[in-house]
């Protein structure tokens, strides 16, 4: 700890800084800008205590930020491009516990989950369009024929188990069974002295004989975040982490957007046998929560589980259903969230949906609207709702007939 230490404060982060007020790599290198692994360095260089960077620079980096979109999946990247190499979403999370906290500009933990969640999509619709096995785990790493594969936005087949067992944290209902897939089917191959070996690509026949550190390590230390926390829970007690965590503005729990469009929930669906049946019928007793649900709580066959918008994307105050559930036409889902208010207020309700909604605050439903429509922000305001000093229960209902599903909601002052 001691070496650490005294390695940290030797550390000149000014002076790598650029003219801009952005970091570089190496003095006569490019500046980081944007989203990539690097926002480790900037939080550790706002925390030095010998040589730390103007609190400035964070956002001088995280201006230049660039989302994209695969398949409705919403995630930053660099440069905007559909670069979602695991290892850009994992290197950073695998010391900084960036779950249930946001900067100005995003959620990392939930940014990983999407980028990580589109980097399978991505690789299982690439194999099945080539006939390739349907494997993911899309990163830098070797490549057949001595060669690296970094900084690349095509997939030719070739996986890195890394990638899969750091996703673990992220994505485990998705990761640990594609892990195990990998070992299954192709251990005789894949697994050495240091466990599993950096890249194959069983399409063409190639299996890697090497095993890179940066990529064992960060496999091992998600992975153990994953099974106990400690490598989160030790790094978040340094001072200099939460200081630089400070200074970019890091604040805890989930937040409305600065218009006070409510983007974190709980859903649970779909429901009916048709968007009728899915208006009508009382699948979870609408009107008699007593205590929250929990993701993972069980209603039916059915499974409670967070859901977060796109923190810092334009169009984050969206519910979007769609992608979540399946089937996701002619059926119904529900949402539900506990709003805090300091005291007794009486406020404005307003709600825009694809199709028909229903509302219901602390059990009573305030609002119901069975309509065909594309959804937009406040399309229905509803006037005079009571919000009771403490804790209130929000539940939502929205039915789709088919193509887009989803809803905006907010709660404002009355002027």
């Amino acid at each position: 700890e001691s070496i650490a230490d005294e390695l940290y404060r030797a550390v000149e982060w000014d002076w790598l800084l650029s003219s801009n007020n952005l970091l570089k790599a190496t003095p006569n290198g490019p500046e980081n800008r944007g989203y990539d692994e690097y926002i480790l360095a900037y939080i550790l260089a706002l925390g030095s205590p010998t040589h730390p960077i103007p609190e400035s620079s964070w956002d001088s980096m995280a201006i230049g930020y660039k989302w994209s979109d695969y398949g409705g999946v919403k995630f930053l990247s660099p440069a905007g491009s559909t670069d979602f190499l695991a290892y850009l979403y994992q290197f950073p999370a695998a010391w900084i516990d960036f779950r249930e906290k946001h900067d100005e500009y995003a959620n990392y933990w939930q940014n990983g989950i999407a980028a990580l969640e589109a980097n399978r999509r991505f690789c299982l619709e690439q194999s099945a369009n080539n006939g390739w096995a349907p494997l993911w785990g899309f990163t830098a790493n070797h490549g057949k024929d001595n060669t690296y594969l970094g900084y690349r936005s095509t997939f030719d087949g070739t996986v890195a188990p890394s990638a899969v067992a750091a996703s673990i944290p992220f994505i485990p209902e998705y990761a640990i069974d594609m892990l195990k897939t990998m070992y299954d089917n192709y251990h005789a191959n894949i697994w050495g002295e240091y466990g599993f070996v950096n890249a194959f690509n069983p399409n063409e026949g190639w299996y890697d004989t090497d095993y890179i550190g940066i990529d064992q390590g960060n496999m091992v230390l998600l992975i153990e975040d994953f099974r106990s926390g400690l490598v989160w829970e030790e790094f978040m007690q340094v001072s200099y982490v939460v200081d630089g965590l400070n200074k970019a503005g890091f604040v805890d729990g989930f937040h409305t957007d600065p218009e006070g469009f409510i983007r974190d929930w709980l859903v649970i669906g779909p429901f009916g046998s048709s968007e009728d049946d899915a208006f009508q019928t009382d699948f979870i007793g609408e009107n008699s929560i007593t205590t929250p649900p929990k993701a993972g709580d069980v209603v039916g066959s059915r499974i409670w589980k967070e859901y977060h918008s796109a923190f810092g994307h334009p169009t984050s105050n969206f519910v979007d259903l769609y992608r979540v559930f399946e089937p996701n036409e002619n059926v119904g889902a529900y949402a539900f969230v506990t709003v805090v208010s300091d005291n007794s207020r009486v406020v404005n309700l307003r709600v825009g949906s694809d199709d028909g909604i229903k509302v219901w605050v602390n059990n009573e439903l305030v609002h119901s609207n069975h309509v065909a429509r594309a959804a937009g922000e406040d399309q229905d305001l509803i006037e005079n709702v009571l919000l009771n000093p403490g804790s209130n229960k929000v539940l939502v209902k929205v039915t789709n007939i088919s193509g887009g599903w989803g809803f905006y909601l907010r709660f404002t002052d009355q002027v």
